[in-house]
């Protein structure tokens, strides 16, 4: 028993998000979520069991143990829908319990800058530092699209100062020389923005447009 509150309790207090059917105790970093074909990390408890003595299985998808820990499993879905967990003793190979979680798209990406302020402003400084704009999602942790297309347009007073399409994804040295003359208020947006669904290399996501004001 001390073991089951000791691990409820790990869960409540690192990972914030427990749920608990019958025996088997799962939790997940993201709201009793799994993303589909992305590798997920989940911790199990089964009350007055030892990790060691189960055997868990997923059919929706691969669950594996994580090497090196007793608890901690990985869960790699494969279709839109749930995943039903199930624990099996594995001495005596009884069903011990289920737990079922459901499964969504990753949440498609958003684009800004690495260094834009919480207010959605940029120093000019640190917009020369940029690397390029990055594309990202958040599901628990936070993860990155490789960009492949975008255009950045640079407005002053409502004025199209600049506007160019890039198909790489770094900014090159001339983009860098127009950021050096920017001045406060002017605005960049990001428009016509491609990136690859690192789910599906051969699918392309077009992203909403994103601004950016240099402070």
């Amino acid at each position: 028993m001390l073991m089951k509150y000791s691990l409820f309790l790990f869960f409540i207090l690192h990972l914030g998000l427990t749920y608990a059917q019958n025996n088997l105790i799962v939790a997940t970093t993201d709201m009793n979520k799994l993303f589909l074909e992305r590798t997920n990390p989940i911790e199990v408890s089964v009350d007055g069991k030892f990790c060691k003595d189960l055997i868990l299985n997923v059919d929706n998808g691969k669950i594996a143990q994580v090497k090196g820990t007793d608890c901690s499993y990985q869960v790699k879905p494969i279709h839109i829908g749930k995943a039903i967990i199930t624990a099996y003793d594995k001495k005596s190979g009884k069903l011990l319990d289920s737990f079922t979680l459901q499964v969504q798209n990753l949440p498609n990406p958003i684009i800004t800058l690495g260094a834009k302020n919480m207010d959605g402003s940029i120093e000019v400084e640190k917009l020369i530092e940029q690397r390029g704009p990055i594309a990202y999602y958040e599901c628990g942790e936070m993860g990155y699209y490789p960009i492949v297309k975008y255009r950045i347009t640079i407005l002053r007073e409502g004025n199209n100062l600049f506007s160019k399409l890039y198909t790489e994804p770094e900014f090159d040295a001339d983009l860098k020389k127009v950021f050096s003359s920017l001045q406060k208020g002017d605005v960049l947006v990001f428009t016509d923005v491609h990136c690859k669904d690192i789910r599906d290399k051969m699918h392309i996501i077009k992203l909403a447009a994103a601004e950016v004001t240099v402070r």
